[in-house]
């Protein structure tokens, strides 16, 4: 199993991508939130990924840099199976927040044929705190983090003897401990470095910095970690900076990605 991060940065960057990411598994992907506009198509045509290969797709919250991708990928997905007699199938889940402002705007843009042949070609699926669903072999359980802004749901994915836990893109909430408690991989929200709190403002966007993230880590157990959602003002300098943050604070493995890294997991 891979985690292929397609973007790794918050709402405003320039210099990467929003944060999305695939979960490569027997050569068939789910995505992660789809970033705030149709560069994720071109980054799926530098990964060689057809869409076809893409049949479900989870959308966290209602921000723009998390939802707006949705929109393009349903019209490359129109224009690739117009028409068509195809199986294909698009699951899409999400909150009933989500979910209603995905078809409202369907509703306002899109034709009429559109509207029949999404419809075909897609099913909405609306998913509460706590519910599972299975994917290959593995299991996502999907769980509420009580965001502190829009209503936002985190994951975790069971496969093998393994745990993955998302936590969304703000800071950890206590009413997650159970998902985030002795995984093997957690990813996390880290805005910036704190040495840089007082320039980038995390904690007034509900943000973390790499060192408050690491602390509310404390006696977790967590193996891996996985730090996204960041700044791109010193893009070529964050891996380095967030590492040595991180290191003085948590005591495992630590993965700060770039925008197309690809995080085999072991």
């Amino acid at each position: 199993m891979k985690i292929i991060m397609l973007g790794t940065g918050h709402a405003m960057t320039t210099k990467c991508f929003n944060t999305c990411f695939l979960i490569e598994d027997k050569n068939e992907y789910f995505l992660i939130d789809t970033g705030g506009g149709n560069q994720i198509l071109s980054i799926f045509e530098n990964l060689d990924i057809e869409i076809s290969k893409i049949k479900n797709i989870f959308i966290t919250h209602k921000h723009l840099d998390h939802l707006n991708g949705i929109f393009w990928i349903i019209r490359k997905i129109l224009s690739k199976y117009r028409n068509k007699k195809t199986n294909y199938k698009l699951n899409i889940f999400s909150h009933k927040d989500v979910l209603d402002i995905i078809n409202y705007f369907l509703n306002s843009i899109f034709s009429k044929k559109d509207l029949s042949e999404t419809k075909r070609l897609t099913n909405f699926i609306e998913i509460k705190d706590k519910d599972s669903i299975k994917w290959n072999d593995n299991e996502f359980t999907f769980f509420d983090i009580n965001a502190s802004k829009a209503k936002q749901f985190g994951f975790e994915l069971k496969f093998l003897n393994k745990r993955i836990t998302c936590l969304g893109d703000e800071p950890f909430n206590e009413s997650s401990i159970k998902y985030v408690k002795n995984c093997d991989y957690l990813m996390c929200e880290a805005f910036c470095t704190d040495e840089e709190k007082d320039i980038f403002k995390p904690h007034e966007k509900h943000h973390s910095t790499v060192k408050d993230v690491c602390l509310n880590l404390k006696d977790m157990n967590v193996k891996n970690l996985i730090l996204y959602h960041c700044d791109d003002t010193n893009l070529k300098d964050r891996k380095i900076k967030f590492l040595n943050e991180a290191k003085s604070y948590f005591s495992g493995r630590i993965f700060v990605p770039y925008d197309l890294e690809i995080i085999e997991i072991k």
